[in-house]
């Protein structure tokens, strides 16, 4: 095997695939880059599994000689990323190692033979979705932080997407907290309304496949999703279980509950400076809103306590409404809100909704938002 390749592709391509390396304890071939060497392709293919989710690339390359073999992951990125330019990657066919030569270096990195690299599964020519990259890109981050931490709710453990006509719905919550986010389709799904969880293992895979892409395709086969970015393939096992019915639990907008509007700038600095003096398993803070403010107050044995007025904002309610969050959920979902924001609230025992004011034009400026209340 002999092909040499641009710097930057092939830095990029392994940046690309890193996310997917899996931990050698388990498998030593699970920590390995397969390197494809192909003349007829004119490209250096790299591939990377966990066994619940596969990247592959394909980098351009001149290819001298066809080849194949395991390269030790994490070294061979960390070598790569050191070269002064191009590349020549070579093996010969009695050597147990891949040798890289780039200006004045050689460095050679041992391996193991590609027979027992996990196969990737044949991409099957399903009718695909079709999604514009950095949108797909927003959603996903728009709903990645409230997936849940707790791997024995296994069914909380992703974003799910509901697949329905020109749009998917994507939310994720914890237990605690939940987000959705609406995310149009180019082209779109044709069938019944379906659900999909993707894992949040998958998440940054996903992230990294679709940067710089104009659009993306997604196909479901079976129990996976793959994702097809140009010569870049994601393909992840999809979790198995039953997602919250989050529509029986997320409370609605009316005159029932009144609504506070302020600005998000203004609310996350007070409820940083809150959260200095909370306690720190579950930074508990208590929010009063009434007539023209908002205060927010929080304490605790070791540090103190402390009380932050907000000014200036507009609330609905004919009376004060006192309710406990944990000021770190909606200091999450703040990075995500820009502008100015609308709290809903009913009272101490009901959740808060969350939302961006819309802009004039109507378009939604953050994800909604449900927190529910703690008991302080």
């Amino acid at each position: 095997m002999k092909a040499t390749i641009d710097h930057k592709a092939l830095r990029d391509g392994l940046e690309l695939v890193a996310s997917a390396l899996g931990q050698q304890r388990t498998l030593p071939v699970l920590g390995m880059i397969r390197v494809t060497a192909n003349r007829e392709q004119g490209g250096l293919q790299l591939h990377t599994t966990d066994l619940e989710q596969a990247l592959v690339t394909t980098v351009p390359a001149v290819v001298e000689r066809d080849g194949e073999y395991c390269v030790n992951g994490a070294k061979f990125v960390q070598v790569v990323k050191e070269l002064p330019g191009p590349v020549v990657l070579s093996r010969e066919t009695d050597k147990t190692s891949v040798t890289l030569r780039s200006g004045s270096v050689r460095c050679s990195i041992v391996g193991l033979g590609a027979e027992d690299f996990p196969a990737l599964s044949k991409l099957e020519e399903t009718t695909p979705i079709v999604v514009k990259a950095e949108l797909l890109a927003q959603a996903i981050r728009n709903t990645q932080f409230a997936v849940s931490k707790d791997e024995a709710r296994y069914a909380l453990n992703g974003i799910r997407f509901l697949l329905s006509g020109k749009q998917a719905i994507l939310a994720a919550t914890d237990g605690h907290r939940l987000v959705d986010t609406a995310l149009p389709l180019e082209k779109g799904w044709d069938g019944e309304k379906r659900e999909i969880i993707v894992p949040k293992g998958a998440l940054k895979s996903l992230l990294a496949i679709v940067k710089g892409h104009q659009d993306v395709e997604l196909r479901l086969t079976g129990s996976y999703l793959d994702v097809v970015a140009e010569e870049s393939r994601l393909s992840a096992r999809l979790v198995e279980g039953q997602f919250p019915n989050i529509e029986a639990v997320k409370p609605k907008r009316s005159a029932e509950r009144p609504e506070a509007t302020l600005s998000s700038k203004a609310l996350k600095t007070a409820l940083r400076q809150a959260s200095l003096m909370a306690e720190e398993r579950n930074h508990p803070a208590k929010l009063t809103f009434e007539t023209g403010k908002l205060t927010i107050a929080s304490s605790s044995a070791d540090a103190g306590d402390a009380e932050i007025v907000v000014p200036d904002i507009a609330w609905t309610g004919q009376a004060p409404v006192t309710i406990g969050v944990n000021a770190t959920y909606l200091l999450d979902w703040l990075e995500l809100a820009p502008g100015e924001i609308v709290v809903s609230v009913k009272d101490a025992m009901s959740p808060l909704l969350l939302n961006g004011v819309p802009t004039p034009e109507g378009h939604k400026t953050a994800p909604e938002y449900v927190v529910m209340p703690m008991r302080i």
